[in-house]
């Protein structure tokens, strides 16, 4: 592309911004309880785990026997789902890494969740598989499913699978939120809701509707929204024509072109700034071994180590993660709220991810990371762990 022409790109951005502005300002008054809570992913897995541990009166995994039998109604032909028979089901969310897991007597299901986009990290369907198969019950991995779930449909990395693609085609499953969640949860979960069910109904109808406004916009509330948005994008680059079709395209990979440069420029930015980081945490901590076992490209970023006991600091630039984070870990879990308190950390911004306590931080996440060095050194509750 000419110069000029990514300037009056950028220019229409803003122009559109405004026009987007203008028209959030006419919706009705809106208010979801988990929007404002500001989930991340894992929060997601924590609902969905949540909807598919609730037990009717008569002990029965209603829901979670809802999600199989949509799966048998939609997985094109595949009927191996229907093998599967709830009996005492464990449940777990983030235990070794896995997003959702669920093992049965003679069954166990692999979530991987993807509902914001992240990227698949190399042979990590194949570390679950892998992992599950250590129990005996699944050490053949003939009874181990996989259950994908993208914000929209798209299909798992290659070498996310390592050498179980082909192994894995008839026990697989891919559940976008878009084509499968949302219509699944919508059309077969609320319907069925028991009227004294009021926490479970309410908790339904807030996890849809998060989905429907704030993810897909789909709700009605938004269509004169998106009409208003069509129209500018219409007016500006004369979609009115026989050719419109062409013409989006062209403007569709001219506007890729330029986020693709950007995205180039932020990685960048993230990577200058991760060496910085490496550079000073040498100089600050050189009897903590920092930075000693960590992968180019795989976080965490920075690393230190006391004893046994490791603090990170962490950061990611990919559409679901352009946020810092610092941790420590491992940690037992019943030391960690008397270890937050110790260290200082804030108890409600512990995500609580396995045996790690790490914090979701935005400004001057590395003088954070400093200071949690500096007290995980002096606190009396990590020497006793070393």
């Amino acid at each position: 592309m000419e110069e000029n022409e990514v300037i009056d790109l950028l220019r229409f951005f803003k122009k559109f911004n405004d026009v987007k502005e203008k028209e959030e300002k006419k919706l009705p008054y809106h208010v979801n309880v988990i929007e404002e809570l500001h989930i991340d992913e894992n929060a997601h897995s924590r609902i969905l785990l949540k909807f598919l541990m609730y037990k009717s009166a008569r002990g029965e995994y209603e829901i979670f026997q809802s999600l199989l039998d949509y799966i048998i109604r939609n997985n094109k032909g595949k009927n191996t789902f229907k093998n599967i028979k709830i009996e005492k089901p464990v449940l777990t969310q983030e235990k070794a890494r896995i997003d959702l897991w669920i093992r049965d007597e003679k069954y166990a299901i692999i979530f991987e969740n993807k509902a914001r986009n992240a990227t698949d990290q190399e042979s990590q369907l194949s570390r679950y598989i892998e992992e599950t198969k250590k129990d005996k019950k699944y050490k053949n991995g003939d009874n181990i499913y996989v259950i994908y779930l993208p914000k929209n449909y798209k299909e798992p990395e290659d070498n996310s699978w390592g050498n179980y693609k082909d192994e894995f085609k008839e026990r697989y499953f891919n559940m976008s939120f878009q084509e499968h969640v949302l219509p699944w949860l919508k059309n077969d979960v609320i319907p069925n809701v028991r009227q004294k069910d009021v926490y479970l109904s309410s908790a339904l109808l807030q996890y849809v509707d998060y989905l429907e406004y704030f993810i897909f916009k789909t709700n009605e509330f938004q269509k004169n929204m998106n009409m208003a948005l069509d129209k500018k994008i219409e007016d500006e680059f004369g979609f009115h024509s026989d050719d419109k079709i062409v013409k989006l395209m062209n403007v569709q990979k001219e506007i890729k072109d330029v986020l693709n440069q950007i995205d180039s420029l932020k990685i960048r930015y993230f990577e200058e700034l991760y060496d910085e980081w490496r550079s000073n945490t040498v100089k600050l901590f050189p009897d903590l071994h920092p930075n000693e076992n960590i992968q180019k490209g795989y976080w965490p970023i920075t690393q230190v180590q006391i004893g046994n006991i490791k603090v990170d600091i962490s950061g990611g630039h990919t559409d679901s993660s352009n946020c810092f984070y610092f941790g420590i870990g491992p940690i037992p879990r019943d030391k960690r709220s008397v270890l937050k308190k110790e260290l200082g950390l804030k108890e409600e911004n512990d995500n609580g991810i396995h045996e790690w306590i790490i914090i979701d931080e935005y400004n001057k996440v590395y003088d954070c990371f400093k200071n949690l060095v500096n007290n995980a050194r002096k606190s009396e509750i990590l020497k006793d762990l070393k």
